[in-house]
C-alpha cells in the first residue's frame, strides 16, 4: 500500500465510523481497538486492531512513519520482504528467524532443485516495470491489428463437457455455487477423451501449481471411473507441485475416495492405489528429470487455474526435461487452465519471436512495451462488472472507452498471449488447442490449452 492510496484518518471528519474505539460486540465485550489508518480508495478505516498505547496498528505504522509513545521506537519495513513490517530496533533479530528468509533458502540435497532451471536470463531490452496509460494507448490499435489480421475468423469454441462421475459426487457436497465443480468436470472430461488411452502402466499426473490439490483428486475419482468397465486398474502416480505451504490439503482423500469406491470389493489384496508425491518448489527451479528417471509410466501435466508466468515456466519445465520431451518422450500432453495474464512476464513468455512477428510492418512499438500493454489490457476481460453497469458505461477510465469495448480489447490480449504458447508447444511436436472449456457465466477466466503429443 502506498502513502498515495490511504490517509492518516482525521476522527473530526469521518463520523461515527472513525471513533478510535469500535462498537462494542453484541455480548458487551470490551470494545476493540481498531487502527486509525483511512484507506481512501476502499473508503474506510483499517480493519486491523491497534495496541492501546500506539493509534495505528503494526503494519500501518511504517506507513506513517508514526514514533510510538511505547518506547520501541518506529516501524520500518522488512529489509528481506518489504510487504512486512518490523520495529526498528529489532531488525537484527528479525533477519535471523524472518520466515520470507527461511523460505527463499536454497533446499540441501535436493535432487529435483536447480536454481533458475526454467528461469531465462534478463535481457537488457525487455522491462520488468508497468507501462504508462500513454503506452497502453498506442498499443490498443497495434493489438486490434495483430489479432484480426490473425484470429478474426476464428474465436474460441465454447466447448463445455461434463463428467459424470465427477458431478455426481462434487455437487451433493456443495450447498452454493457450483463454479469449482463445473470447472473440474469440463477440465476432467477434457482430459479423459484426450489424454486417456488405455495403458497397463498408469500415467504420472504432474499437477503444477497444485494447491490443496482438489483438482488432482478429482482427476484421480475419474480415473476409477473410467476404469471400472476393467479389472485391472493401473496405478497412476500425482506429483503435486506448488512452493506455497497450504493447509487443509486432499493429499490423503486420494486414498480415502479408493476405500469408498472399493467398498464392495472384499478382496482388499487385489486393490490398487494412486502414488502421491507432494514438492513444496518453485516451477523456475524444478529439475523434474530426477523425480521421473527410471518410472516407465506416461506423463500428463495438468492444472487448474495456472496464473500467469506460472504457465510458461510450466510449458518451460516439461520442455527442459529429457525425460519428458528431449529424449524419451514420456509427455502425453497437458491440460492447463490458464488464468492471470496481468503477472505474466514479458522475460519469461515461451514464445518472443511469435510477438516480434506481429509487430513486424505495425506502429513502432517495442516487444516489451507491447507485451506489458497486453498484461494490463488482459485483465479487462476478467475483472467483471460492478452491479448496475451497462455496456456503455466508461466512468473515469482513462481509455474514454465503454467497458464492452474493453472487455473485447481483453480478451484479444489473452488470446495473443494464449496462441503464442500454444504455437510454441505447435513447433516442438505437439498439438495444441485453445477452447472456452466453462461459461463465462461460470468463470471469466474459462479459457484452456489442450495438448496432444503428435
Amino acid at each position: 500500500m502506498s502513502q498515495s492510496s490511504a490517509v492518516l484518518l482525521d476522527a473530526t471528519s469521518v463520523g461515527t465510523a472513525s471513533h478510535p474505539l469500535s462498537p462494542q460486540s453484541k455480548n458487551n465485550a470490551a470494545p476493540r481497538l481498531q487502527c486509525k489508518f483511512f484507506l481512501t480508495q476502499k473508503k474506510r478505516r483499517c480493519g486491523m486492531t491497534r495496541k492501546a498505547d500506539l493509534e495505528y496498528c503494526s503494519e500501518h505504522l511504517n506507513l506513517v512513519n508514526h514514533e510510538a509513545g511505547s518506547g520501541k521506537g518506529r516501524r520500518i519495513a522488512c529489509p528481506i520482504d518489504p510487504r512486512h513490517s518490523v520495529w526498528e530496533k529489532d531488525v537484527t533479530r528479525h533477519i535471523r528467524k524472518c520466515n520470507t528468509a527461511k523460505k527463499n533458502v536454497e533446499p540441501v540435497d535436493c535432487p529435483w532443485y536447480k536454481l533458475n532451471y526454467n528461469w531465462k536470463s534478463p535481457s537488457p531490452d525487455v522491462s520488468p516495470d508497468a507501462v504508462e496509460n500513454a503506452t497502453v494507448l498506442q498499443a490498443i490499435s497495434v493489438l486490434n491489428q495483430c489479432h484480426d489480421d490473425r484470429f478474426i475468423d476464428t474465436p474460441l469454441p465454447l466447448v463445455v463437457k461434463r463428467n459424470e462421475s465427477v458431478e455426481s459426487q462434487r455437487f451433493p457436497q456443495l450447498s452454493g455455487f457450483k463454479k469449482h465443480a463445473l470447472q473440474q468436470s469440463s477440465l476432467i472430461q477434457h482430459l479423459i477423451e484426450n489424454l486417456m488411452a488405455s495403458t497397463t502402466h498408469g500415467t504420472n499426473f504432474i499437477e503444477f501449481g497444485c494447491g490443496r490439490a482438489e483438482f488432482s483428486r478429482y482427476v484421480n475419482r475419474g480415473l476409477y471411473d473410467n476404469h471400472s468397465q476393467t479389472k485391472n486398474l493401473p496405478q497412476s502416480k500425482f506429483i503435486l507441485i506448488d512452493r506455497a505451504s497450504n493447509r487443509m490439503k486432499f493429499d490423503s482423500k486420494f486414498k480415502d475416495d479408493y476405500d469408498e469406491l472399493y467398498s464392495s470389493d472384499n478382496v482388499t489384496e487385489s486393490r490398487v492405489y494412486p502414488v502421491i508425491e507432494r514438492k513444496k518448489i518453485d516451477i523456475k527451479d524444478f529439475y523434474i528429470d530426477n523425480l521421473l528417471h527410471g518410472d516407465d509410466r506416461p506423463a500428463v501435466a495438468i492444472s487448474k487455474h495456472l496464473c500467469g508466468v506460472a504457465t510458461d515456466l510450466t510449458i518451460a519445465c516439461c520442455l527442459n526435461s529429457e525425460v519428458l520431451h528431449l529424449k524419451q518422450n514420456k509427455l502425453r500432453g497437458m491440460v492447463i487452465a490458464m488464468c492471470c495474464r496481468h503477472v505474466c512476464d514479458a522475460q519469461q513468455y515461451v514464445n518472443r519471436p511469435f510477438i516480434e512477428d506481429m509487430l513486424l510492418d505495425k506502429a513502432p512499438i517495442s516487444y516489451s512495451d507491447f507485451f506489458n500493454s497486453l498484461k494490463k489490457i488482459a485483465s479487462w476481460a476478467v475483472c467483471g462488472r460492478k452491479p448496475g453497469t451497462s455496456d456503455n458505461d466508461v466512468g473515469n477510465h482513462f481509455t474514454d472507452l465503454p467497458v464492452c469495448e474493453r472487455e473485447k480489447l481483453g480478451e484479444k490480449a489473452r488470446r495473443i498471449i494464449d496462441e503464442g504458447r500454444a504455437e510454441y508447444l505447435r513447433q516442438n511436436g505437439y498439438e495444441a488447442t485453445l477452447v472456452k472449456y466453462i461459461d463465462p457465466e461460470v468463470s471469466l477466466e474459462n479459457v484452456a490449452m489442450i495438448v496432444n503429443r503428435l
